[in-house]
């Protein structure tokens, strides 16, 4: 078949298809083509299922199979329709009772959408890449969907996917804004066009809210994607049981007996010296304490996240001079001795830092603190999370491996999986970009 132009599209003169949508929107296109870039297309159009014999000679506008949109949903409504093949005599023509496209009268309405949506993803079907609404995000978002519907039901998403993705991702902070706001549906819709950006994303969120989320929101997703959010929130939900442990432990080096050698120097004078150290550290695990018991932990619906950023802030964020006066009233000290005693906690806040900053790092795209998101956004997302990625096992010049899959766990304070390689998640190299299909509403 001779190379189609975008000019030719869509109607082709030696096209042996012909699709009517209605509202004047028809179709001629190949055999060939739809059958190599659609299931739906590839299970119809067969010798066995037309009477209307090949092309010969000069017979360049016989058409062999004839397709009809036969239901279509309101304007404002959302789904592709329903597209029925019709039964031809041997002459190319329609039998009478074959089922018929519906009228379709505008009157100076908005056409409706899935018009230009099968125009777009029909086009895809001959690598003429297409425009996507992009006005604003909820427009973008109801023009992906269509064109995912139509792309679902004639089985081509693969030839549209990438064009969706780039539509998407070129919304910036606007995607990332409505990811975090509504992360289910996202992720959801990631997995349909198999997003990497938007499913990373997605579970970045979705692991941060777990707590927050209600059980119907989690059976929601799509099976793979649960089990990928329930085991990045189980990782991080014990290696935050871990830091909230060594907390608990920490004390001041200083007030410590043991030499380097082993050795045990000590006396109660020498306690004694240390009395407002040891009066600071009580104080602060006390704050702490009341603070798990009160399941302002990891049990928490933010996850721990208010907790975590106080004591990463230190400072005045908790325990500040008005709580300080209030232990001062039951266990009153001099000036100079409040003065070395606020001294102690504070040196006593500076050292339980170490312990939460990792889970205050921010892998997502979004800057959490201008949007003012509380909740956790440390969970990491590699390649090998995607449900899609498929690893090559094969050993170089032997045989499939049998290990199925990657351990993962926590190593000490880490809070994240070990990443097993250092590639990229979105190292691939940008395809050539052929003739575009402009969107026409």
């Amino acid at each position: 078949m001779a190379y189609q132009t975008e000019s030719d599209f869509p109607t082709f003169a030696n096209g042996d298809v012909a699709i009517n949508l209605g509202a004047g929107q028809r179709y001629v296109l190949h055999a060939e083509t739809l059958r190599r870039g659609s299931k739906f297309f590839a299970e119809r159009l067969t010798e066995d299922q037309t009477p209307v014999p090949a092309k010969k000679g000069k017979d360049v506008q016989r058409i062999r199979w004839r397709f009809e949109l036969v239901e279509r949903p309101a304007a404002d409504d959302t789904g592709p329709g329903v597209l029925e093949m019709l039964e031809l005599n041997d002459k190319g023509h329609t039998v009478p009772h074959s089922r018929r496209c519906p009228p379709d009268v505008e009157n100076g309405k908005m056409p409706n959408p899935i018009y230009d949506h099968y125009r777009r993803v029909l086009g895809a079907l001959y690598a003429f890449t297409f425009d996507v609404a992009a006005d604003d995000i909820t427009e973008v978002l109801r023009d992906v969907l269509g064109l995912i519907e139509v792309g679902e039901y004639i089985g081509c998403v693969p030839m549209i996917a990438r064009t969706i993705d780039l539509a998407l991702v070129s919304q910036g902070v606007t995607l990332y804004r409505s990811i975090s706001g509504n992360p289910v549906a996202w992720l959801s819709l990631s997995m349909r066009v198999q997003s990497e950006i938007v499913f990373r994303e997605g579970v970045i969120h979705i692991v941060g809210k777990w707590n927050a989320l209600s059980d119907q929101e989690k059976a929601s997703l799509p099976a793979a994607a649960h089990e990928v959010c329930e085991r990045k929130h189980t990782i991080l939900d014990q290696a935050k049981a871990q830091i909230e442990h060594d907390i608990v432990k920490h004390y001041p080096p200083e007030l410590e007996r043991c030499a380097d050698d082993g050795t045990r120097a000590y006396n109660r004078q020498n306690y004694g010296n240390d009395i407002l150290n040891w009066l600071a550290v009580t104080l602060f695990k006390h704050w702490y304490a009341a603070a798990l018991v009160g399941d302002k932990n990891r049990h928490a619906k933010d996850g721990g996240f208010w907790l975590y950023k106080v004591i990463a802030e230190g400072g005045d964020a908790y325990l500040t001079n008005v709580d300080q006066g209030a232990f001062h009233k039951r266990f009153p000290m001099s000036v100079k001795g409040g003065q070395v005693f606020a001294h102690h906690l504070s040196c006593m806040k500076e050292g339980v830092k170490q312990y939460v900053e990792p889970l205050l790092v921010n892998h997502s795209q979004l800057d959490v603190k201008a949007e003012g998101v509380k909740y956790l956004t440390c969970t990491e997302v590699n390649k090998h999370d995607l449900p899609w990625y498929v690893r090559d096992t094969t050993p170089f010049g032997g045989q499939p491996s049998n290990n199925g899959g990657f351990d993962e766990g926590i190593q000490g304070m880490q809070y994240y999986e070990e990443e097993y390689d250092n590639e990229d998640l979105y190292d691939d190299e940008p395809e050539p970009m052929p003739k575009r299909i402009k969107h026409t509403h």
